[in-house]
């Protein structure tokens, strides 16, 4: 497959970090169950990556969302652009391996398969009985 199908992909760029290889591959896990589920527009089960105390902060055309209710009006809301691909450039610690961060770039395509946006994001994990949770899920587009 090339880079422009719009299958459920998760490429690991470049990182360095401080993080287990089993922290590691948890979140690569985490990132691609996310993607797919966000791809194959499975809204409820995407919920289980979330909180109430959790905050989706999309593109600045677009409200912040907090708790479940609100993230998920938001990711349907933004699902209507098309099917998204990320590539994880880094992740890191922020408290031990209980608070973790990754930093990657997304790339949303058309259903034809060609690239329609492309931008940045960063994810706040909190591992809460034994499983990361996202904490804080920003992003933006590149300017056109």
């Amino acid at each position: 497959m090339d880079s422009t199908t719009t299958d459920t992909q998760l490429d690991i760029e470049d990182f360095t970090n401080s993080l287990s290889k089993d922290t590691q591959r948890e979140i690569k896990e985490l990132s691609r169950e996310w993607f797919q589920l966000y791809n194959e527009r499975e809204f409820d089960k995407l919920m289980d990556f979330y909180t109430e105390d959790s905050f989706y902060m999309p593109t600045g055309e677009w409200e912040t969302g907090r708790g479940k209710k609100a993230i998920m009006n938001l990711i349907r809301q933004d699902r209507e652009l098309g099917t998204c691909k990320r590539f994880i450039q880094e992740m890191g610690s922020i408290s031990g391996e209980d608070i973790v961060y990754t930093r990657g770039r997304i790339v949303v395509y058309s259903d034809d398969g060609t690239e329609k946006k492309s931008g940045k994001d960063v994810h706040i994990l909190h591992k809460i009985n034994g499983r990361y949770i996202i904490h804080i899920d920003c992003y933006n587009y590149d300017s056109e």
